[in-house]
């Protein structure tokens, strides 16, 4: 089980169904539902079936330390984004 799998965790009743994420945490499974929102699930006693492997790309990103390097074209013009928020926008 890798991040970028889609997977069906089961816990305590309650099925969750998405793409395996990131975990910052051992103890934590992170899914992206289908409907865009993230939900972290306690990995104690939860059940996880792969459905596919390797479905989405997903690098954990940065380097050993988290961090990660931007690198910017100075003959591009600059963008400026607007966002007036939600859930799904702020991801």
């Amino acid at each position: 089980m890798n991040p970028g799998d889609r997977v069906r965790v089961d816990r305590t009743g309650t099925t969750y169904e998405g793409v395996l994420l990131p975990s910052t945490t051992a103890e934590e499974l992170v899914v992206k539902l289908d409907g865009g929102y993230n939900v972290g699930i306690d990995r104690s006693d939860a059940s996880v079936d792969v459905l596919e492997r390797d479905t989405y790309d997903i690098e954990s990103g940065g380097d050993a330390d988290g961090r990660s390097e931007i690198t910017f074209e100075a003959d591009l013009p600059t963008v400026a984004l607007i966002s007036t928020g939600g859930t799904i926008a702020s991801t």
